[in-house]
């Protein structure tokens, strides 16, 4: 369950849905739905395919764990890194998104606390969140699970 509820987390809690909404509304259109269908049925078939790994493989671990001894070291670091990768956009996207969420709660303009060096845009609070959020989850699982339930 805190696995699901991490998941959860992680999509409502960045505002991912409020987002797209805006994405949809200024450049997709209706073909949002499209995507959301083929979004739904590739998650599906990762949960397919996260089930078989832990029926062939009942190891505790990761995708990782299973790329490495069906392809090599080689493919199951590279697997590894690659959810680094995904970790570290979607925390970035949580920080983005209370940045803009804060703001506009005290009457601000989405980007006010943003500061914008040319094409570089630091995002301060953003930055505190994600700091926040990694120090609780160095500090335990179970702590952050907990914290993640009741926000």
């Amino acid at each position: 369950g805190d696995l699901i509820m991490f998941g959860i987390g992680g999509i409502v809690g960045a505002g991912v849905f409020v987002l797209t909404g805006v994405g949809a509304h200024d450049a997709a259109g209706p073909a949002i739905i499209v995507s959301y269908l083929i979004a739904s049925f590739a998650a599906g078939l990762s949960a397919l395919c996260y089930t078989e790994f832990a029926v062939d493989l009942p190891v505790a671990g990761g995708a990782f764990n299973y790329v490495a001894m069906e392809c090599g070291e080689v493919f199951g670091w590279i697997s590894g890194w690659n959810l680094v990768l995904e970790y570290t956009l979607s925390s970035a996207a949580v920080g983005r998104g209370f940045s803009s969420y804060a703001s506009t709660m005290f009457g601000l303009e989405p980007d006010s606390w943003r500061i914008s060096l040319g094409v570089l845009s630091l995002d301060f609070p953003g930055l505190l969140v994600v700091f926040a959020i990694t120090a609780l989850l160095c500090y335990g699982t179970k702590e952050s699970a907990n914290f993640n339930i009741v926000i």
